[in-house]
């Protein structure tokens, strides 16, 4: 997971937000490698901003990607975005690298191999199986009789197998169903050898920094051994924990430089020594870099790649999309750009065998715009009054407008033109940050919730029993404490715990001094005032019959009769433990203090949030959110553990 958010962080950071804050001045970090410092290392010789330093792009490349972030971060688009520079500072908490010091960036790869593009193939062999059901197609380039002698000769390895078993299934017990129809280990798919394709390889990544990069914080981020780096050519490769031959890795040729990619790959650029002689590279250098963003492909020699890809994509495509589709296959180069400040918002150049593709293609790119805008004012008519759907059509109905194709010889030129107004896509922006921001509280709340439903079974497994309401109590019974304090030592909060007076009120002299200090699992969206929470039980007996009377799980009393699973005979998976309920009804964490189960009030227990739903913590450590509308009844089932009732809620769960 840490990989994932460090990749992840990585290649965000180098787009839209990935931006260095300033000007766009000339600096001798953007324009390419720095003079050697005495880490040594490739960089080539230094060179203006508006120059690309060509020393990275070996020969072995085909595609490059050039990014000014200083560019789209001074656009209007990127000025009206409220959250950039928390978008940001997220960046750089997650990698490591602050995306606002960023001057440029250089991403190289190759065209993927035809294979790569392919489905998996089996490797036949005796004792091979396929999942029931599993028919297995003839293979490309094999004859049906090879087909069919190895069907048979996997039918006779299957008797074979069985008359040599050492064990029968009644001696040895019933073979296990395993987890499903899936891939598993070793690349086996329901017992099958399956061949996976190659992997593509990783792009090769160059960071150049307006100022020293903060080596330490990006290692300290980046899933890689930081303590034994590997030296090459005075330049030390701090190598992938998990796979360094195949994961990325990471080099600082220079104290403004980065490169990321595989250990192979870095040495390469480490060991380059001035302008690379490359197509790739002597295209470049021909090539106007004037622009947020450029991509160069050149795929004249990777016909069979391009054809992969075609055939794999195109079959579920309309036929004139795969025509398309096809066609590309005599494209020999894509340049492409994307200029936030230009007339032209995206400029694509396609530079193909002959006129009479060009033409074609020509042909079915305006076919497919028109065919693009019936389809947007078909889903336009549909949207009614929704506002947010009508800007969103209404933004693909102008930039569908803009756009222009033309053919020039053997060069197909498309163009989408720069909304007149940014102020629709800026609101779109902002809408979708803040979606974005409330599902990640939102998934945020629910791995909070998960844990406290955790430390509720590991304080089970330790004492026998949930913790009660009063978690802590006097001599004479008075409650001390909250089930909350009882929880901390399984909540990695053991220090805490060991500082609280266990056997003193919650609001003593030492006890209330900690109110302030309150985990910030138990914080609470609404909620202001330190030391105070919405997390909490909702408890009561609702008939007061035996020693453990009809009621909610949680019951005041002694400590000695605290509810246990067997207790919970509507099913832990049917019985809400805890809820988040309104900011009015918040408590101090440690007092122990909850909500009284009284259902007439039901309805005001739960709303938390602005979107009509609860969080709800049930006894087998399973997080829903539920809908606040749901029936007072339904809720009542859920909250009461032993009434016999098994509460219908799936509809409710949102």
């Amino acid at each position: 997971m840490k990989r994932l958010l460090w990749c992840s962080a990585l290649m965000l950071s180098l787009g839209l937000f990935g931006c260095g804050g300033g000007d766009d001045t000339e600096t001798d970090g953007g324009g390419g490698g720095n003079t050697n410092t005495t880490d040594g290392g490739g960089g080539g010789e230094q060179q203006a901003a508006n120059d690309l330093d060509l020393t990275y792009v070996l020969p072995e490349f085909q595609i490059a990607v050039v990014a000014h972030p200083q560019r789209v971060w001074s656009s209007q688009l990127a000025q009206g975005v409220v959250e950039k520079d928390t978008i940001a500072d997220r960046f750089l908490e997650q990698s490591g690298l602050d995306p606002r010091k960023i001057e440029r960036v250089l991403v190289l790869g190759k065209v993927p191999p035809p294979e790569v593009m392919t489905p998996r193939t089996r490797q036949g062999g005796v004792g091979d199986e396929f999942p029931e059901g599993f028919e297995r197609d003839l293979e490309q380039g094999e004859s049906e009789e090879a087909f069919e002698a190895d069907e048979a000769s996997e039918e006779e390895g299957e008797a074979a197998s069985e008359e040599s078993a050492p064990f029968s299934e009644e001696e040895f017990g019933e073979e296990e169903e395993g987890p499903g129809f899936g891939p598993g280990e070793g690349g086996n798919f329901g017992g099958a050898r399956l061949e996976p394709p190659p992997r593509p390889e990783m792009p090769a990544l160059v960071v150049w920094y307006s100022e020293p990069i903060d080596t330490a914080a990006v290692l300290e981020k980046a899933p890689v051994d930081a303590d034994e780096p590997l030296s090459h050519a005075n330049t030390k490769i701090y190598q992938s924990r998990w796979s360094p031959e195949t994961e990325p890795s990471v080099a600082f040729p220079t104290e403004k430089t980065m490169l990321f990619g595989r250990v192979a790959v870095l040495k390469k650029l480490i060991d380059a020594n001035g302008p690379s002689s490359g197509a790739l590279a002597e295209r470049l250098s021909k090539e106007s870099l004037d622009a947020d963003l450029v991509m160069v492909s050149l795929l004249a020699d990777h016909e069979d790649s391009v054809k992969a890809f075609a055939d794999v994509m195109g079959g579920d495509l309309p036929e004139d999309a795969a025509t398309a589709l096809d066609l590309s296959t005599a494209v020999d180069a894509v340049v492409a750009r994307i200029d936030l400040g230009a007339e032209s918002l995206i400029d694509v150049v396609l530079e193909t065998e002959s006129a009479e593709v060009a033409g074609q293609l020509a042909a079915k790119g305006k076919e497919g715009v028109k065919a693009l805008q019936q389809l947007v004012g078909v889903f336009k008519s549909f949207a009614g009054q929704d506002q947010d759907a009508l800007a969103i059509f209404g933004l693909a109905e102008s930039t569908l407008a803009g756009v222009s194709i033309e053919r020039s010889e053997t060069t197909v030129h498309g163009k989408v033109a720069a909304p007149s107004d940014w102020s629709p896509v800026v609101a779109l922006v902002n809408d979708a940050v803040e979606q974005a921001k409330g599902a990640a509280k939102a998934a945020s709340a629910k791995r909070d919730f998960k844990e406290i439903g955790v430390a509720f079974h590991n304080f089970h497994d330790a004492y026998g029993g949930f913790p009660s309401v009063a978690a802590f109590q006097d001599a004479e019974g008075k409650p001390l404490l909250s089930w909350r304090v009882a929880l901390l030592p399984y909540l990695e909060e053991s220090a805490l715990f060991e500082e609280i007076a266990l056997d003193e009120a919650w609001d003593s002299e030492q006890n209330k001094a900690l109110l302030e200090r309150m985990p910030a699992i138990f914080k609470s969206p609404g909620v202001d005032e330190p030391g105070m929470t919405t997390v909490v039980a909702v408890v009561g007996d609702t008939t007061g019959l035996g020693p453990l009377p009809k009621g909610a799980p949680f019951r005041p009393g002694n400590p000695k009769t605290n509810i246990k699973f067997r207790d919970l005979t509507d099913g832990s998976s049917n019985t809400i433990l805890v809820i988040r309920t309104t900011p009015e009804n918040a408590v101090p964490w440690t007092k122990p203090a909850d909500l009284p189960f009284d259902e007439e009030k039901l309805d005001q227990l739960v709303v938390d949030s602005s979107d009509g739903a609860f969080m709800a913590i049930f006894a087998d450590g399973s997080v829903n959110k539920l809908d606040a509308k749901i029936p007072a009844e339904v809720l009542r089932e859920l909250l009461i553990r032993n009434d016999g009732e098994i509460p219908r809620y799936d509809e409710y769960v949102k």
